[in-house]
């Protein structure tokens, strides 16, 4: 699929599996099936603001020497 966001476009793949692996073992598939050097991992009841995803590239491409970094969590109530 393609995610639109921040003006540029942002192209995901979404791995699928045939049963419930268990977050870890998931994370795993997804990571082998990538080619890319970036990963967003993310519970299928998160929202993800549209500027999110652009600064998060934006500070890995900026930083190198980073491994990860995460967005801020905001739980509903704020």
């Amino acid at each position: 699929g393609k995610f639109s966001g921040g003006g540029k476009n942002v192209f995901v793949r979404i791995v699928d599996s045939e049963e419930n692996l268990g977050f870890a073992k998931a994370s795993n598939a997804a990571v082998a099936a990538s080619e890319n050097p970036f990963l967003l991992f993310a519970n299928s009841d998160c929202r993800i603001d549209s500027n999110v995803i652009p600064r998060l590239v934006k500070f890995l491409n900026e930083n190198p020497e980073a491994a990860a970094c995460s967005p801020r969590t905001v739980s509903p109530d704020g």
